[in-house]
């Protein structure tokens, strides 16, 4: 019998700048409570919203591939990459109000967007090795898609934003210590640098839009 392919899916939606009631009252009471503290301090409405987005697409994506999760075991670290036992393996990134989490059957996984505009060299040059500032230099890598895919790597390891300067980048390939991780780019629009980063063979992401307000129904 053919062995199963390794499903990896994206989804994502758009993220409302007003307060969402609705939204908060379906997804604050299922969370952790450290997790529901954390994003009641938030101030803005769109990063609550972004947050709890980022479960609903979660939700959806671990459907598509039969898993129903229990949300109590969620451990959201304040610092680092979620997790939930017993459940594939989860990334959840957002900015530029944009929110969207990818899911992989198996390994490990990590994803990291950010709006090109808002990626300035000037912050990233103490995160770049030579190799890859020559890179920069040659218009063969942009600060944006350089970032991105530190952080996308960073998360599929569960380290944090500290290890960024130790992520080597070589082509579609980061080395962060002795873990190696594909690079895989996701096209979610001109204006965003979107990668996935997994230690697994790349499987093709199978990626889906949805509408806010319909995650709610």
């Amino acid at each position: 019998m053919a062995a199963r392919k390794n499903l990896l899916s994206l989804h994502y939606a758009e993220v409302p700048t007003q307060p969402w009631a609705a939204l908060e009252r379906a997804w604050l009471h299922r969370l952790p409570r450290a997790r529901r503290e954390r994003i009641l301090r938030l101030k803005e409405p769109v990063d609550r919203n972004a947050s709890l987005l980022g479960y609903a697409l979660l939700e959806r994506a671990f459907a598509a591939q039969g898993f129903e999760p229990d949300w109590r075991r969620l451990a959201a670290p304040e610092r680092g990459k979620p997790s939930l036992t017993g459940a594939p393996d989860f990334s959840i990134a957002h900015a530029g109000g944009r929110v969207a989490c990818a899911v992989i059957a198996r390994g490990r996984v990590g994803l990291d967007l950010e709006a090109r505009a808002a990626v300035r060299l000037s912050s990233l040059r103490l995160a770049l090795n030579a190799r890859e500032q020559a890179a920069l230099a040659a218009d063969r890598l942009t600060a944006a898609d350089a970032f991105v895919m530190k952080e996308a790597a960073i998360k599929a390891a569960g380290a944090t934003i500290a290890a960024i300067s130790r992520v080597r980048l070589r082509g579609r390939r980061a080395q962060l210590g002795s873990q190696s991780f594909h690079l895989i780019p996701v096209n979610l629009g001109a204006r965003f640098a979107t990668w996935i980063a997994t230690d697994q063979r790349p499987p093709r992401p199978r990626v889906r839009a949805h509408d806010a307000e319909q995650l709610l129904a």
